[in-house]
């Protein structure tokens, strides 16, 4: 069925409210100068001397392994908040992180999940973590992508509430015409 102007209209008001530029990554081997200067998944190689280690430990004293590590000077697009970083680097435990869905949010970092932030005035060394090949996804570079157009999640994904409830109005005022992941993201 085709949808009313009025219709297309309050949709593609809404894709303008949401809409973010994103990096995207892929998976792939592909020929690079500088491991240094590739984002991984699988691998996590550099950090600070005094974080020298085979493997990370949670809070609770439980091993995490390398998840990925993220080399964010040569990104397409960073978000205003992560400019300040040169590296980030992702370690999990083999619990996933717990959500909470009255905040949003997932367990702390250090909490079955380490996430390390270093600058470029960080001095950093390298110390390949031991990997686990049953729990580790297998080692690859990661070849980023510029997307102009990315939507979050909306219910729970990344979105205001004014905009969840503007997007639930949508859909229950025309019915069966709209749906969030089929129209909007």
């Amino acid at each position: 069925m085709e949808k009313s102007d009025a219709l297309k209209k309050k949709i593609k008001e809404i894709k303008e409210k949401i809409a973010r530029p994103c990096t995207e990554f892929e998976t792939k081997n592909f020929d690079y100068d500088d491991e240094n200067k590739v984002s991984w998944i699988g691998r996590v190689f550099l950090c600070k001397e005094d974080e020298v280690e085979e493997r990370p430990k949670d809070n609770k004293g439980k091993t995490m392994y390398p998840l990925a590590q993220f080399y964010l000077a040569n990104l397409p697009y960073v978000p205003e908040a992560l400019k300040k970083f040169e590296y980030i680097t992702v370690f999990m435990g083999e619990d996933f992180p717990e959500y909470n869905p009255v905040d949003g949010l997932v367990s702390k970092n250090g909490n079955g999940w380490i996430l390390r932030t270093y600058t470029k005035d960080d001095v950093l060394v390298k110390n390949e973590y031991l990997r686990d090949d049953n729990f580790c996804p297998k080692a690859y570079p990661l070849e980023a992508k510029y997307h102009a157009e990315d939507y979050a999640i909306w219910d729970g994904g990344g979105l205001d509430e004014d905009l969840e409830i503007e997007i639930c109005d949508l859909e229950e005022e025309f019915d069966d015409e709209v749906s969030y992941y089929q129209d909007i993201g």
